[in-house]
């Protein structure tokens, strides 16, 4: 679009024209013609498609304050800032420079200066409120998440994540960040050695670090295992009757996550199965403790692994005889089916005892004792519950039985709980 701007000045008109020169002297002009009529100094210019702005249309000309940092739009895709204008980006810069309460943390390995990179550090946030992780030198900056109270600082604690499984011995550091000071420190922690096996008793969330190499995905040996099985409770047969059966102990399953760093995964321990519960009167049918949960990982489960299914054979009470019970075997279960190791978990339940009491007479079949290394153990009398497993995965005891011929009852005690199950991880 080309306008034409007319300046009509009549003849002896004075201009007052500054020249362009350092000293800005000026020189004056006449401006006349031959027939005492006006002069009009034509300038031709373009403008470009303009043709409505800030609410004018037409042959729009500027005025004071079209242009001002306050409505001039800012691209914040780069910086990642909050900023939307450029008056909103200068305050920000500004605000963060001067006014805020910053932190640079440098994250090293103990007792070392080698850096420990992309670890969260909890206590301070990104400008936008975000996480904040060391960069590839294990440094870590970011702002205090906190009001000040009119002493302009204000106090942190910031640590490196102890949520972080292949970490160790993270320090912390309580530090007082003063109004638009930069507040430096340092903080610690250990790499395990290679192989460490770490266990993990209750459900919680781990994460794991990018290691040395800065790898953008990590494959981890997992040893998933199962809630151990209730205790069971006897029952009436023909002559007699039969003691409570223990619990199975939990499945066991062994297998390898991919973990990306920097990423929670929820760890699920399975519970451990209550035992039967208690019963009077006249029934011919065992009844088993509750199964075991399963222990999950990462799509993992431990239901995807095997269990022990001997768990000894119950003792018969009779009028005439009786049968002793048989224990179950011994059922440990090794980190990683490792049998150089210590057992960390299994074990069937005991089981319970039996008594079967006819006119005149009557016999009592003993219980057994659970089998190593964490079976429940029975009470010790036919008038007693089967015990709790006594470790992870273990299977709770058979209950105690009791019946009286002479008018056909039967008295069972409830069977123990099963032991809650374990994940076990190697680093």
């Amino acid at each position: 679009m080309e306008r034409v701007l007319l300046y009509s000045l009549h003849f002896g008109t004075l201009l007052s024209v500054k020249k362009s020169t350092p000293e800005g002297n000026t020189s004056n002009f006449y401006i006349g013609g031959w027939d005492n009529q006006p002069v009009e100094l034509a300038k031709k210019v373009t403008t470009g498609e303009v043709t409505s702005f800030n609410g004018r249309t037409g042959d729009v000309l500027p005025e004071s304050g079209d242009y001002n940092s306050e409505i001039i739009s800012y691209d914040n895709t780069r910086t990642k800032m909050k900023a939307n204008t450029v008056q909103e980006a200068i305050d920000e810069i500004f605000a963060r420079m001067y006014g805020d309460f910053k932190v640079r943390v440098k994250c090293y390995e103990t007792e070392s200066t080698t850096p420990i990179s992309g670890v969260l550090v909890n206590g301070i946030t990104t400008d936008v409120g975000g996480p904040v992780y060391a960069d590839s030198n294990g440094i870590a900056e970011g702002y205090v998440i906190g009001e000040d109270s009119g002493s302009h600082n204000v106090i942190v604690t910031v640590q490196i994540s102890s949520d972080y499984i292949d970490l160790t011995g993270q320090t912390s550091q309580t530090i007082s960040v003063q109004k638009g000071v930069i507040k430096e420190t340092t903080l610690y922690a250990t790499r395990l050695a290679e192989n460490s096996i770490i266990q993990i008793t209750t459900s919680k969330q781990i994460m794991v670090t990018s290691g040395r190499d800065n790898a953008s995905s990590r494959e981890f040996p997992v040893h998933l295992i199962g809630g151990g099985q209730g205790g069971g409770i006897g029952y009436k047969t023909g002559g007699g009757a039969k003691s409570g059966l223990g619990g199975k102990r939990g499945k066991s399953y062994v297998g390898i996550a991919t973990l990306t760093p920097n990423v929670f995964y929820p760890v699920v321990i399975g519970a451990g199965g209550n035992g039967a519960a208690a019963k009077t009167g006249n029934w011919s049918y065992k009844i088993d403790g509750k199964n075991g949960g399963n222990t999950t990982f990462a799509g993992l489960s431990s239901e995807s692994g095997t269990t022990e299914d001997n768990v000894g054979t119950a003792g018969f009470a009779g009028v005439e005889s009786f049968t002793p019970a048989v224990a179950p075997p011994d059922s440990p279960i090794y980190p990683f089916n490792d049998s150089l190791q210590a057992a960390v978990a299994g074990g069937q339940g005991g089981i319970g005892s039996v008594r079967y009491e006819g006119i005149g007479r009557g016999h009592t079949a003993s219980e057994v004792q659970g089998s190593n290394p964490y079976g429940g153990e029975p009470s010790g009398s036919y008038n007693g519950s089967g015990g709790d497993a006594t470790g992870p995965a273990g299977g709770g005891a058979g209950g105690g039985m009791n019946t009286t011929g002479s008018n056909n009852s039967g008295i069972a005690k409830a069977g123990g709980k099963g032991g809650n199950g374990l994940f076990l991880i190697k680093v």
